[in-house]
């Protein structure tokens, strides 16, 4: 074989592989994560009437997404990346298609509460998730500097390497086991650097709310209300350095002081342990994830 023809027949293979590539990439459903399952299941009818919604962010994931929920709840939680406003475009998508619910639950941790649209996974949980264009042009408002328009080799080739890659599925849900604070084991006086990190930063933030954040907290606020849905806000686990720094900021006074929002603290029935969460400082561990829920359980809502 010629040189010529070994190189024609490696760019026809090369072609023949991209064109298969984008043909399985728009032809066949795919979710990227859970932000992009969730924010496509949101806007589909549902067979059944949910009395309940619940949004929110990982620490939520990570203690619901694997318990059998009451069959009118409604899971549609996410990650702090995609900010209150990934949350408010994930309810408009559900009403458009759905009779509203009677109460919407948002879990929240000081990540997804200070989130702004600035950080390192805005195009993959949110620019390339939220694409429709009454949520382009409101986000645009806040943050012109998202959807740039200009084509990008990166995030077409991220596109459809995702689209190869395993889709999105929610695990498979099972019972509540049996749990209780005796079976929490304790450090006393634990620490790691994510969580002194989380101390400064916390601390840093105390007397800032992000103008995205109030704004469409107030959007949620006014959905819920125009529909006669009741909201309530329930602040996740904390360790109880960062917990009394929340207590005092802004925020945590904005939402006690709020005219159409519930509020709830979960920290308010439990003190949680620095050495409860893994070494990102924020999220908590096994056991303790099952606690988290019977406190919402008993406390909140009736959950399982």
């Amino acid at each position: 074989m010629s040189y010529k023809s070994w190189v024609v027949r490696v760019f026809l293979c090369g072609v023949l592989i991209l064109v298969a590539i984008e043909a399985k990439y728009q032809m066949f459903e795919h979710y990227k994560n859970r932000v992009d399952w969730v924010a496509n299941k949101a806007e589909q009818k549902k067979p059944r009437y949910n009395d309940i919604i619940i949004i929110g962010d990982s620490l939520a994931i990570n203690a619901l997404s694997a318990i059998k929920l009451h069959k009118h709840i409604l899971d549609l939680t996410t990650l702090s990346s995609v900010s209150l406003a990934g949350n408010y475009f994930i309810l408009k998508r559900y009403l458009h298609s759905n009779k509203p619910p009677k109460k919407i639950f948002l879990f929240a941790s000081p990540p997804l509460l200070y989130a702004n649209l600035d950080d390192k996974f805005v195009y993959f949980y949110f620019e390339s998730i939220f694409t429709k264009e009454y949520e382009k042009s409101e986000i645009k408002k806040l943050k012109p500097y998202l959807y740039n328009e200009s084509f990008s080799v990166d995030k077409y080739f991220e596109k459809r390497r995702r689209a190869l890659s395993v889709s999105y599925q929610p695990p498979k849900r099972i019972g509540m086991p049996s749990i209780d604070k005796s079976d929490l084991k304790i450090i006393q006086n634990y620490t790691n650097k994510k969580i002194q990190d989380k101390i400064n930063l916390y601390t840093r933030q105390k007397d800032v709310i992000p103008k995205l954040s109030l704004v469409y907290l107030d959007k949620i606020a006014k959905l819920c209300k125009d529909n006669d849905i009741e909201f309530s806000v329930v602040i996740e686990p904390m360790a109880n350095e960062y917990d009394e720094i929340f207590r005092n900021s802004a925020y945590n006074k904005l939402l006690l002081n709020y005219e159409n929002i519930k509020y709830y603290n979960i920290n308010d029935y439990y003190k949680f342990s620095a050495y409860f969460f893994r070494h990102d400082g924020l999220h908590i561990r096994g056991k303790v994830n099952l606690f988290f829920i019977k406190l919402i359980d008993e406390n909140v809502l009736d959950i399982y």
